[in-house]
């Protein structure tokens, strides 16, 4: 085997998704189309194998060596994928890499002009060049005026641009047909892979995002977070560069509700291939609500009772509801006091019975609490039991009932 080839874009250094240093960044390589470990070096000539994976510096750089054709996988410190390039191709080409120095050019046309000149183009020859300005799409390489070619990514793919940046060194290979760039990095391949961020735009729950580079495809696994530009009133959809809108879900596969998305709030989502899942659900504010009251299992009320608050608040599917009311007057007495949920925030048929606590002042001047059973009546009512095992005692006003409930709604 004949001497290594330097890998560029590490010796240049990589960036994450914000074009900050990919410090402490993780490479690994393999053989093509496997995971089977593919050996690099830290010298040309080959004599000190490189740790794999390959941690790069705080200016997310290594001075890494390889021959041959390598599948590459980018993680950052924490071990999130960045992307996976495939097929790379660290070869010599006989031993000669012809330097064309500095390009020439300019708008995504570069141009070398190496000395001696090459007469004719063939398949094979290769060509390192120092970018005199950064392409920002389709992008071409003319050398020794022999006529313009396209340089293409490892998958034959036009270049959509910032893979070549201005002052950086790069390594093109003529296949015949077109120049393959080895050593830079498609923004479009980490954009369809990695976190991208951006204020949603859309109303009515229907939220959309507008990446630029355009991401051309939904592709399982990508990751979007974005600042919601509003409150959710309903079930919740995401829309990436006009792709189509696919419906956001919980971490329990169910359609979220409203409030679940507010305003302001960075939402962190992942495609599995039909669906985006929410990541981190938090709970909403406090939301006041104004429920009914009821008596059951023989018990009636006398007027309205004063209700000093009641409200909610939400995690994804998951409800809390905190109320208080003061003179609770109890006409006949009798077994239970019966409380609406918020509107749209059904009980989940799972809940179980009991799904929270009840603190009652057992009647006026009374300086005791008792506590008392709340449980799931109907998937719209709770009930606040007896306290203290005994009845609600008939022509009794009770001074101070609060209550704290949790409990998952249905989707």
């Amino acid at each position: 085997m004949g001497q290594a080839v330097q890998i560029e874009s590490l010796w240049n250094g990589l960036t994450d998704s914000s074009g900050n240093a990919l410090a402490s960044g993780k490479v690994y390589t393999y053989e093509p189309g496997t995971t089977t470990n593919k050996t690099t070096w830290t010298d040309q000539a080959k004599a000190t194998p490189a740790a794999n994976p390959i941690i790069l510096d705080a200016a997310g750089k290594a001075e890494i060596w390889a021959d041959g054709v390598y599948d590459l996988k980018i993680d950052d410190a924490d071990d999130n994928n960045l992307t996976t390039i495939s097929s790379a191709v660290y070869l010599l080409n006989n031993g000669v890499v012809t330097w064309g120095g500095t390009s020439g050019g300019s708008s995504s046309n570069y141009t070398i002009s190496p000395t001696p000149a090459l007469n004719a183009y063939a398949a094979g020859n290769e060509f390192a060049f120092e970018a005199n300005h950064t392409n920002s799409g389709a992008t071409t390489l003319n050398v020794s005026s022999l006529g313009t070619k396209a340089i293409q990514d490892a998958n034959g793919n036009a270049l959509v641009g910032n893979e070549i940046v201005s002052g950086s060194v790069y390594k093109v290979i003529y296949d015949g047909t077109a120049f393959i760039l080895i050593n830079g990095v498609s923004p479009l391949t980490i954009q369809n892979s990695y976190t991208n961020y951006k204020a949603s735009g859309g109303s009515s729950s229907a939220y959309t995002l507008d990446l630029d580079p355009d991401v051309t495809a939904y592709v399982a696994g990508q990751r979007f977070t974005f600042n919601a530009n509003h409150t959710s009133d309903g079930t919740c959809t995401l829309n990436v560069n006009g792709l189509g809108a696919k419906t956001i879900q919980d971490a329990g596969a169910k359609n979220l509700i409203a409030n679940c998305i507010e305003s302001g709030q960075i939402v962190d989502v992942i495609y599995d291939g039909t669906v985006f899942r929410i990541l981190m659900e938090r709970f909403s504010e406090w939301i006041d609500y104004t429920p009914t009251y009821s008596g059951g299992n023989g018990l009636s009320l006398t007027g309205t009772p004063v209700a000093d608050f009641s409200r909610y608040k939400i995690q994804g599917k998951n409800v809390h509801i905190e109320g208080h009311i003061s003179d609770l007057v109890i006409n006949s007495g009798g077994g239970t006091l019966l409380i609406t949920s918020p509107t749209g925030l059904n009980m989940d048929s799972q809940t179980l019975s009991t799904i929270g606590t009840c603190i009652v002042a057992q009647a006026s001047g009374d300086a005791n609490r008792y506590s008392a059973k709340v449980y799931r009546s109907t998937s719209t009512t709770f009930g606040l039991e007896r306290p203290n095992e005994a009845d609600w005692v008939g022509s009794t006003t009770y001074p101070d009932v609060s209550w704290n409930i949790r409990y998952r709604t249905t989707g």
